[in-house]
């Protein structure tokens, strides 16, 4: 932890690749304990810092809210009853420690990010540019995504936010 001493803003990015497999219980169990081990390993080790970081900006996910076939969520939406909102749930709670030490949290809940290189697109692109490509699960559930380039930009401006307000030139 003392490499992160006096760092201006710290990432958490890190959590098993929810699409890497089918979900059993074991998995569901690495899947919980990579996001929510880690998240309150990491929030507890900031809180200890004598010269703590300004920002965690922290991974999190739409899965919060669940299924909503009902339109479009936001802040203010309900949260998700199944295992993954639930889940994610714990994972934002884990940074309780950051908190409590006064340490800004930022949670930025995205959808599946998007990218041709690599996770869920590299896997289904080839498929779908020959022509057989389907629907994914029953075709009328919404799914919410990013590019990602732009979950960089999001996270790249989080953390920049800190550094405008006691920077000359952030």
């Amino acid at each position: 932890t003392s490499a992160l001493e006096g760092a201006d803003a710290v990432f958490h990015l890190a959590g098993e690749n929810l699409a890497d497999g089918r979900w059993t219980t074991a998995r569901k169990l690495r899947i919980r304990d990579s996001r929510v081990i880690g998240t309150r390993t990491l929030a507890t080790a900031l809180s200890g810092l004598e010269n703590p970081p300004e920002v965690m900006v922290c991974a999190s996910a739409v899965g919060i809210y669940g299924v909503n076939s009902d339109g479009p969520v936001t802040e203010n939406s309900p949260l998700g009853e199944d295992w993954l909102a639930q889940m994610c749930v714990e994972w934002e709670s884990a940074t309780a420690p950051a908190q409590d030490a006064g340490i800004r949290t930022v949670l930025i809940r995205t959808g599946i990010v998007l990218d041709p290189s690599g996770g869920m697109l590299k896997r289904v692109l080839l498929r779908f540019r020959l022509g057989l490509g389907g629907k994914l699960s029953t075709g009328t559930q919404p799914m919410s995504w990013i590019t990602l380039r732009d979950a960089r930009s999001e996270e790249r401006r989080a953390g920049e936010e800190c550094r405008s307000r006691w920077s000359p030139s952030p």
